[in-house]
């Protein structure tokens, strides 16, 4: 265990998620259901929260663990902290290993064999480190019990208030995280079948409902920290009754064949049109798949007359290039959060938390480092909490 302020001379590598210190004052007391605490509904009554203060762990390269996703890197300080809004965090760095004892072979079954994630055994081992994280969140937190809160934010239940206003929906697409402790799959990653959209209360994703379990991308990655502080939703909900009416959120994730992927476009545009929605807010998790999902989703929307706003991250390694994989002439509207394939330089550091080597690349993790800042945490996430945009000129 270790202690990171911001400015320290520190580089944390192999970070696998983030989480803030959190505890549920109302009863019953239910954190992380389905994970820390049993399966209750959240999203109501009272919340403590640790802010400014990061339960972050890292892990280095497990055995039949695929490295080209992995790494994850976070700068406290000098130019490499401008790329993430996580070196302005205090960060408790939980840093694991596994014991000798424990074996992560998939049997020679290929067909266990996750391309993204590794064997089985890995992706328990991942996902118990994350429940001791969130465990970890919730014991530092108990220590507000009895203080009195600094402020409190005020998250209501979208209603009549907006009545007149421009009705709003945040389609959120995710890397398969758990909502309520069950994975929603993702179709080819997740060995399973997409999952169609699912309507949830956006007040429940704040609350710890939805934790992250992916390792993909660091500049991309669903961080537990951003589900519980998403800025899309935050702003949605400050917006409501104001100048739009929040009608509340889908959970989507991506397909891996067209029929899969236009279902779940089908599907999402029938329920927004169901809220009767006069606008989307679409985010792209990042990736290939992923992008041609988005696309699909805006073009079906447009279609009925649902107007789009899309949050993309950019692919180019080729200045001019389009940094789209996919594009659809009904996306007028687009955010961009970065180009990933960007290149950072980063200076030396006196001190490394983590490991001695970049993964993948294999360079000394103290630096100096050339990297793209795909390797960085959150150095492009779609969720509205970058430092990175893409402007037209």
């Amino acid at each position: 265990i270790e202690l990171v302020a911001p400015g320290d001379d520190v580089r944390i590598v192999h970070i696998l998620d983030v989480a803030e210190p959190r505890v549920r004052i109302s009863d019953p007391g239910v954190d992380f259901p389905g994970i820390v605490g049993p399966l209750h509904p959240v999203g109501t009554g009272v919340t403590n929260r640790m802010s400014g203060i990061a339960i972050t762990q890292t892990v280095g390269v497990l055995p039949t663990e695929p490295t080209y996703w992995r790494e994850a890197i976070l700068d406290m300080s000098g130019d490499g902290a401008g790329y993430s809004t996580f070196s302005a965090l205090r960060h408790v760095v939980l840093s694991f290993k596994p014991s000798d004892v424990l074996s992560f072979e998939d049997g020679g079954d290929e067909s266990l064999h996750n391309v993204f994630e590794g064997s089985p055994e890995v992706m328990k081992f991942k996902n118990e480190m994350r429940a001791a994280a969130l465990r970890t969140a919730v014991y530092l937190a108990e220590t507000t019990k009895d203080l009195a809160p600094d402020w409190v934010d005020v998250y209501e239940r979208p209603g009549g208030k907006a009545e007149g206003l421009p009705k709003m929906i945040y389609m959120y697409q995710v890397q398969g995280p758990r909502f309520y402790g069950e994975v929603l799959p993702r179709a080819g990653a997740m060995t399973a079948a997409a999952h169609l959209p699912l309507f949830v209360n956006p007040a429940e994703v704040l609350d710890g409902a939805l934790v992250s379990m992916s390792s993909l991308g660091g500049c991309k990655r669903d961080i537990t920290y951003l589900m519980q502080n998403h800025p899309v939703i935050k702003e949605m909900y400050r917006r409501h009754g104001e100048d739009i009416d929040f009608r509340g959120m889908l959970l989507c994730s991506n397909g891996d064949n067209v029929r899969s992927k236009q279902t779940i476009a089908t599907t999402a545009a029938g329920v927004a049109r169901y809220l009767g929605a006069d606008g989307v807010v679409l985010n792209h998790l990042g990736g290939g798949h992923p992008m041609v999902d988005v696309m699909l989703g805006c073009k079906e929307l447009e279609k009925h007359g649902i107007r789009t706003v899309l949050m993309l991250m950019e692919m180019s390694s080729t200045p001019g290039e389009s940094g789209f994989v996919d594009f659809v002439s009904e996306a007028d509207a687009i955010v961009s959060t970065g180009n990933f394939e960007e290149i950072a330089e980063l200076k030396p550091v006196s001190r490394v938390i983590g490991g001695t080597k970049i993964m993948e690349l294999g360079d000394d993790a103290a630096g100096p480092l050339n990297i793209t800042i795909r390797h960085i945490l959150a150095a492009t996430s779609t969720f509205g909490v970058g430092l990175l945009r893409g402007a037209d000129r």
